[in-house]
Parts: C-alpha cells; sequence; structure tokens
C-alpha cells in the first residue's frame, strides 16, 4: 500500500494512551530511503518538548478516523531521543576538539527540508521536488513526486527513490542517473487517480527498469542499515 507523506502528516498521532501532538517533520535514511523518525512536539504531558518517535512504532493509517496509531505509550515517549540529539545532516553543525566538523549521520535528511530541492539530471535541472510516495508495511520511501515542465507546461512525473544518486543540502538540489529525455517523456502523474501494480509496471516499463518488487531485497537492506547503526 502506497501512501502519500503530505496526507500523513495531515493525521492525528495517538499513542496507546492519550494524543501525543502537532506533527512537526518526518527524517529519512537516503541511503535505504526508509523513515527513520517521526518528529513530534509533544503536548503538555511534555511541556512541549520536540521528540523523535522510531517510524517503527508507527501502524496503519486509520483514515476513517483521521490518526494514525504509535505502538507507544506517552511513558515510553517521553524516553524517546529529543529532536536537537539527532538533527538531519543539514543541521549537524558539531565541532570537536580539534576544530573538525563531526557529521553524525550523513544520511539522515528532513522531508520539510528536501521537499523544494530541484532535480537534476547531469546538470540539467529537470523539476523540483515535491513530495513522497511511502510503501506502508515497512515505511520505505518507494517513489519521490517531482512536478516538471515550465511555468506555461507542467505536470507531475513520480521517480523511484532507488535511481537517485546523491542529495545536496548546500546547493539544494538532488541527482538522479535517470537522462532528461526519460524524465521529460515519463507518464504523468496524477495524485487523485489509483496508483496501482499496473500503473507501476507501466512506469518501470517506461524507464525500461526492472520493477523492485522483482528483486526486493529490503529485509538485507534494513538487516546492513540496522549493523550500520549500531556500529556508529
Amino acid at each position: 500500500m502506497l501512501l502519500k507523506a503530505n496526507k500523513l502528516a495531515e493525521l492525528e498521532f495517538l499513542a496507546l494512551d492519550g494524543e501525543i501532538g502537532k506533527f512537526r517533520d518526518f527524517l529519512f535514511n537516503d541511503r535505504f530511503w526508509n523513515l527513520r523518525y517521526l518528529h513530534i512536539r509533544a503536548g503538555d504531558w511534555l511541556t512541549g518538548q520536540d521528540v523523535l518517535i522510531s517510524a517503527q512504532a508507527m501502524q496503519e493509517p486509520n483514515w476513517v478516523k483521521e490518526l494514525l496509531p504509535v505502538k507507544l505509550t506517552l511513558e515510553q515517549i517521553g524516553a524517546c531521543p529529543l529532536a536537537e540529539s539527532e538533527p538531519p545532516v543539514s543541521r549537524q553543525a558539531d565541532v570537536d576538539g580539534s576544530d573538525k566538523l563531526v557529521i553524525k549521520d550523513p544520511h539522515l535528511r528532513s522531508m520539510n527540508e528536501v521537499r523544494g530541492y530541484s532535480l537534476l539530471s547531469g546538470s540539467d535541472k529537470v523539476g523540483e521536488l515535491t513530495g513522497f510516495l511511502l510503501e506502508y508495511p515497512g515505511w520505505q520511501i518507494r517513489y519521490l513526486v517531482v512536478e516538471t515542465g515550465g511555468l506555461l507546461r507542467h505536470k507531475d512525473i513520480v521517480l523511484p527513490s532507488k535511481w537517485i544518486e546523491s542529495i545536496d543540502h548546500h546547493c539544494e538540489h538532488i541527482l538522479t542517473e535517470v537522462s532528461r529525455a526519460a524524465i521529460d517523456a515519463a507518464p504523468e502523474y496524477l495524485a487523485d487517480e489509483l496508483f496501482d501494480r499496473r500503473y507501476e509496471s507501466e512506469l518501470h516499463a517506461h524507464y525500461k527498469r526492472v520493477p523492485y518488487w522483482e528483486v526486493r531485497n529490503d529485509s538485507a537492506m534494513a538487516n546492513a542499515e540496522t549493523q550500520e547503526i549500531q556500529a556508529g
């Protein structure tokens, strides 16, 4: 099931024993392309502190009730790391004793910050990042939503996250391995229309790529990420 990140942000986040607080951001890993944290500003029960909740505690959204359950108690959430302890790479500016810049996690990104970055194919700007499509369960970021074209003619397309080569927060751009011609000719993404496996198959056929579900290795990647985090 693919979910729009901007729609998730509009939901109420509910712990096992009460409302948590207000949504602030999603933090994700740009190597494995999965959600790492839900950034929440807690309510008065935690004096309005900003906390990071592991994405693995997030359960399936209830669209009818407009809420997203979190499988933690308020007490457990109160013990979660503060947002300032795990900032995205763009805000990691700690300095060690040798006056050398220390980067805690070079792959941790803020969705709020990355949204709006330019998409580059080679040196050509081909569009602007406007959103993300996530897969549940697992909270993998499967696709980036990109607005392409100019003022007079533009369209939205989706680009699989695995085809992104790098993100540069200094220049505020994202680099893809996909050619400009292929992106310009990509099928239009319409947010209100059904985004199913048939559409995904047609999309991958356009790009002449093997679909991710035929070469799926998310479990191996998740294990690699866990080992990387533990090593760090």
